[in-house]
């Protein structure tokens, strides 16, 4: 008796011992990291390693995926060398929860979970960035852009300390209830005193902060600048002008200052214009005495403890004529009044 076997079937059959056998001969692939219940953190490396159970070389390249409960979550790698490992950077876009890591052949069915685990927004964090470490500040004079660098879901406001380099002993309060965007321009007042600091950057509900380096805030040097006359001017016998100066820490300048006159081709000594005057006047009327020669001076400014002085541009005494008389432009200084103490 001749049976008749159905072709399709045949090919059914044929096709099902075929994949049978290469799911049995490539084995399955055993994930051993991350390891169940484990938790890390965005922005690090997540070290995925698995083992085939045999034939290796069947199976010699894998893909990657992220999962949860719900599903695919995430592609993380396609056609890896089945070297049984992978490092992965954890996004930090990635939504907290519980995931398992799936692999499977690149061309075979064969494929393996890992355990749940979780993956969590880290803490986050405040790096106060400027001042930076021995960085040098003069009070009343300079603006300190404080700058800090913040990681992750925090509150949107600080607050903004001085202390001192123990961290512990206030100095001031900078600001309260500042934009937590970074950055913060701070007039330093001249009543903190002279000194090394830090700054501390806080949330306002207390939870995060960070101190800066140890800086300096430094008293204002003292300083003594003559201003006029300046390199050029041309001032007449007979006529009064304004000598003007700059001070800066006024108060650690001798109070009075003496003016002198120098010829300027050999800086040989002239005249005094005076002798004894209030430092803190920061300008002086000179009547320009007609028995000066004409020619070419500049004028010395002196504190009279002479630890300061400072020298004029170089400019040009001339005798009035009725010729030259209209044609005198008598320049008008303006002495910086800015008071820094």
């Amino acid at each position: 008796m001749e049976v008749k076997i159905n072709k399709k079937f045949f090919v059914s059959l044929l096709v099902l011992f075929v994949l049978g056998s290469i799911l049995y001969s490539a084995g399955r692939i055993n994930v051993i990291s991350p390891a169940s219940g484990s938790s890390w953190e965005w922005e690090t490396e997540l070290p995925i390693k698995w083992q085939m159970t045999v034939r290796k070389p069947i199976c010699s390249y894998v893909n990657i995926y992220l999962y949860n409960k719900s599903g695919m979550v995430l592609e993380i790698k396609k056609q890896v060398y089945n070297s049984e490992n992978y490092k992965w950077l954890i996004p930090s876009n990635l939504e907290p929860g519980t995931y398992y890591i799936k692999i499977k052949g690149t061309y075979t069915a064969v494929f393996g979970n890992s355990g749940y685990f979780t993956i969590k927004e880290p803490a986050p964090a405040i790096g106060v960035q400027s001042p930076f470490k021995d960085q040098k500040l003069y009070k009343g004079v300079d603006v300190l852009d404080i700058a800090w660098m913040r990681l992750f879901s925090m509150d949107r406001y600080v607050n903004i300390f001085l202390f001192k380099p123990d961290k512990k002993t206030l100095q001031t309060v900078i600001a309260r209830r500042v934009p937590n965007r970074g950055n913060y321009r701070w007039n330093i007042p001249s009543t903190i005193p002279e000194g090394q600091y830090v700054i501390q950057v806080i949330t306002t509900d207390g939870r995060v902060s960070d101190f800066s380096e140890v800086f300096n805030i430094l008293d204002i040097p003292p300083t003594l600048k003559l201003e006029s006359p300046e390199n050029g001017f041309k001032w007449y016998q007979g006529l009064t002008y304004d000598i003007g100066w700059f001070t800066m820490s006024l108060s650690k300048l001798d109070p009075y200052i003496e003016l002198a006159l120098y010829r300027a081709d050999n800086k040989a000594f002239q005249t005094f214009i005076t002798r004894r005057y209030p430092t803190s006047r920061k300008d002086y009327k000179w009547k320009i005495s007609t028995t000066i020669p004409p020619g070419k001076y500049f004028i010395r400014i002196r504190t009279k403890d002479g630890k300061f002085s400072d020298d004029s541009g170089v400019f040009t005494i001339a005798k009035v004529s009725l010729f030259n008389m209209k044609k005198v432009k008598i320049k008008k200084t303006i002495i910086n009044k800015t008071k820094f103490d």
